[in-house]
């Protein structure tokens, strides 16, 4: 698992899934609160995007579907900056299951 003390982080893209899932102004607020104190992983247009193309098919070439195309996305940043990603999301485990991405359930 994670150890103790490691520091987290986010992108973008994470932060526009949390914000576009609020369900109350007052949610949107205290995830914007979360995520304005969190490093903020960017995403480097020229390299994430073609990235995230090959991630998503080459796990269709194993015989495997990412149902989200900001997935393949996020998993480019993750592995662009060798780390590990804490989700909640079954597109990471197949993702993982073809590339080294160091996914990990929570």
């Amino acid at each position: 698992m994670i150890r103790r003390g490691a520091e987290l982080g986010t992108t973008e893209p994470v932060i526009m899934e949390l914000l576009a899932g609020a369900d109350t102004p007052a949610r949107a607020d205290a995830l914007e609160r979360l995520t304005n104190g969190l490093p903020v992983l960017g995403v480097d247009a020229r390299l994430d995007f073609r990235q995230a193309s090959a991630i998503y098919l080459a796990v269709r070439r194993q015989g495997r579907t990412v149902r989200s195309l900001v997935d393949c996305l996020i998993a480019a940043i993750a592995l662009r900056h060798d780390v590990a990603l804490l989700h909640k999301d079954a597109d990471y485990d197949a993702i993982a299951a073809c590339l080294p991405l160091r996914a990990h359930p929570v």
